[in-house]
């Protein structure tokens, strides 16, 4: 007996264009870092939340979308208080905790934050001495 439950798919329409005009809508891309725990991003997160979800499931599209021919993905531990010195990329990344934390700039990420990093934005990163390190994953 199959579920009568069907997923709204439609962020997926027009090669995916749907995704990026919630986004558009929800969210002016930045010309800074931003990360999940500025001031704003709870009503973000709320107008990106996904409707008619089955009971128990809460989903929200995240406010970030990278244009490129590829997106790459990378999975990373780091140990605790390990630092990745400033320095900066070509291309727009995003990166999210999945356990331990991660600070940036004072702010600590802990699992389920993420920071945006726009092309060419300095930064540097420490891996959180409690919890003991981070396992974080990140694309461009």
């Amino acid at each position: 007996m199959g579920s009568e439950w069907k997923p709204d798919d439609r962020f997926l329409d027009e090669k995916r264009r749907g995704g990026v005009q919630r986004v558009d809508a929800a969210f002016k891309r930045p010309d800074r870092i931003v990360t999940s725990r500025d001031e704003g991003m709870d009503d973000i997160r709320y107008r990106l939340r996904r409707e008619n979800m089955p009971p128990g499931w809460d989903t929200w599209q995240l406010p970030v979308y990278l244009m490129s021919e590829a997106t790459f993905f990378f999975l990373t531990s780091s140990a605790p208080g390990a630092i990745l010195p400033s320095h900066a990329h070509k291309v727009a990344q995003f990166r999210m905790v999945l356990s331990g934390g991660l600070l940036y700039n004072g702010i600590e990420l802990r699992s389920g934050d993420w920071i945006y990093i726009p092309p060419e934005a300095e930064y540097s990163l420490s891996a959180s001495l409690n919890p003991g390190g981070c396992v974080h994953m990140y694309a461009y």
